[in-house]
């Protein structure tokens, strides 16, 4: 694997309320996420969501991807989250629309 190949972060700030964090790094290559990796705080949902979010995108091109795979209600039914951790789910929806910059198709 190419070492020089570009890596894209989000953090998102640690919620007070809900005590969660989570932060992505997908390292790019040729238009493609060759390298996806989590990092969350709180409850077993939010790092579930962390790790999904990091299964899904890894080895994918952006092309293959939309953002609409990573709205809170695809993320809940894919995990069973339930109503009162829905938070968790939204967490992960506000992850990944950085990759919007990165070239991710916004359909």
């Amino acid at each position: 694997m190419d070492r020089t190949a570009e890596w894209i972060c989000f953090e998102q700030p640690l919620n007070e309320r809900t005590r969660s964090l989570l932060r992505l790094a997908v390292q790019m290559q040729a238009g493609a996420v060759v390298q996806a990796r989590f990092k969350a705080y709180g409850c077993p949902s939010a790092i579930a969501v962390g790790e999904w979010l990091a299964e899904q995108l890894q080895g994918r091109s952006l092309e293959s991807l939309r953002l609409s795979d990573f709205a809170a209600p695809v993320i809940r039914a894919a995990l069973e989250i339930p109503e009162d951790r829905a938070h968790c789910a939204l967490m992960g929806e506000d992850a990944v629309p950085w990759l919007d910059d990165a070239g991710l198709p916004a359909r």
